[in-house]
């Protein structure tokens, strides 16, 4: 019998994963976006960023790596984007109170944004 032109239902799952995550991401921008200078403007605000050991993540076809960094900072809306995503995976914590407790680590940062902070500061 020859190969089958149809996808397996592996890379079916890991594309329904894939959209899901994009819908994600997308929602948690429109929530947390505002627009600048607006009454709860953040501009300047920053948030707190814990040090991490170079690594890498890997969730179906997604794949993120990153270097070692020490201790820093990023934009507060950049954070609330992460925040939005972690708080799927683990609701019940407000970025205000995980920001108080150190922030997300930098690795947690890429693996939630999906890409390096675009802001991070050593602080």
């Amino acid at each position: 019998m020859g190969e089958s032109d149809e996808p397996s239902r592996a890379e079916e799952a890991c594309r329904e994963r894939d959209d899901e995550i994009a819908r994600l991401r997308a929602e948690v921008v429109a929530r947390t976006t505002a627009p600048p200078h607006c009454p709860s403007c953040t501009c300047g605000r920053r948030a707190p960023v814990q040090s991490s050991a170079a690594g890498a993540h890997r969730d179906g076809a997604f794949e993120i790596a990153w270097p070692a960094r020490g201790d820093g900072t990023i934009l507060w809306e950049e954070y609330l984007l992460a925040h939005g995503l972690y708080s799927v995976r683990y609701p019940g914590q407000s970025a205000e109170r995980l920001a108080a407790r150190g922030g997300l680590s930098y690795g947690e940062l890429c693996t939630y944004l999906g890409r390096a902070p675009a802001s991070w500061r050593p602080v």
